[in-house]
């Protein structure tokens, strides 16, 4: 039973020495979010069509939040880096071959 209980704690223990990029990465994307919704009001309150708005911060969110994990599997890719493909699919929720 103290055997099970020290092997959550050391896992739990080692989780929290990562937990960092995680916070990180969802700070990352809640910036940008508030950034491009700041955006798209600013063009409203200026008489921008609010679907013409709308849209193009649906679009900028999309490229922002997709262009750095993009970038990098292009990468591997090229270098033919298997690993790191099936790795990024499993955690995009993406099926071998790109099946979803």
């Amino acid at each position: 039973m103290i055997d099970i209980h020290a092997t959550r704690f050391m896992a739990w223990m080692r989780a929290q020495e990562h937990l960092s990029i995680l916070r990180e990465y969802r700070e990352s994307a809640f910036v940008i979010r508030d950034q491009l919704t700041q955006k798209a009001l600013y063009a409203i309150s200026r008489g921008e069509d609010v679907e013409t708005a709308l849209k193009r911060m649906g679009y900028e969110l999309t490229n922002k939040l997709l262009h750095p994990p993009t970038r990098h599997l292009r990468d591997a890719a090229i270098r033919g880096d298997e690993a790191t493909l099936q790795l990024a699919a499993a955690l995009l929720g993406l099926k071998e071959n790109g099946e979803a």
